[in-house]
């Protein structure tokens, strides 16, 4: 009995908090997009975002292998050199985004050829591919602030991420209900993309200016936290994709 409660009290509820909070409001949120959407009777808007469900298990996958296991490395990391907290932040921020921009170039110049592969049929070929291309920029921005949660919680200020994640719906929602009506489906993407750069720079600027974002050059000293990271994403990125396929 002592064993389970000391088990008990050492289970972070704070962050399990945070993760069961970051699944519900969205879902709650994607509620009010689709009635938005339903709403403005935009024919074939639905088959339109249908033809995005590809590229989010891609973009679930490469969460997985880039950004899931960074609490891990970064949980090391700030328990064993909280000195060195700050420039592996940088690092390995630095990294997932380039990787995560280099697939996103491949998508925004051979996204015609991924969406005739699917073979839209009736759909509007033109504003697919537009959708798409939009939403691809707006994942991008999306992954900084995916990034930065991270972060947040292993520092422990899971507080932030309660209050990013607030913002991110109010300012969703404002977004949703004056760009919606305007411009149809693609008022979805632009309302994606004009929140997650907000809220990028406003994580990377708070991360900075409270010491835990540092710019700096590449040592051969940070090989073993690389590899690290790629081990443990390589077992995530694979579990995701099975779990999609």
């Amino acid at each position: 009995m002592k064993q389970k409660l000391s088990e008990l009290r050492s289970f972070r509820f704070r962050l399990w908090l945070s993760l069961c909070a970051l699944a519900l409001i969205p879902a709650v949120y994607q509620t009010v997009k689709t009635f938005l959407i339903s709403s403005g009777g935009q024919a074939g808007a639905f088959d339109i975002i249908g033809q995005m469900e590809w590229f989010d298990l891609i973009n679930e996958t490469l969460q997985a292998f880039l950004i899931m296991p960074l609490y891990s490395v970064l949980n090391r990391v700030w328990k064993e050199e909280k000195d060195g907290f700050a420039k592996a932040v940088f690092k390995t921020g630095a990294v997932a985004f380039l990787l995560y921009t280099l697939f996103s170039i491949g998508v925004l110049i051979y996204g015609n050829v991924l969406l005739g592969a699917m073979s839209p049929g009736e759909i509007d070929f033109a504003l697919t591919a537009t959708y798409l291309r939009l939403e691809t920029v707006a994942f991008m921005a999306g992954l900084v602030v995916s990034f930065a949660n991270v972060v947040f919680v292993v520092i422990g200020k899971d507080k932030n991420v309660y209050i990013f994640l607030g913002v991110r719906t109010a300012l969703s929602l404002v977004a949703d209900f004056l760009l919606i009506p305007n411009f149809g489906v693609l008022g979805v993407a632009i309302s994606n993309i004009i929140t997650g750069a907000l809220l990028s720079v406003a994580c990377l600027l708070l991360l900075y200016r409270q010491g835990y974002f540092r710019l700096c050059r590449w040592t051969k000293a940070d090989g073993a936290m690389f590899l690290s990271w790629g081990k443990t994403g390589v077992f995530s990125g694979l579990q995701q994709f099975v779990d999609n396929f």
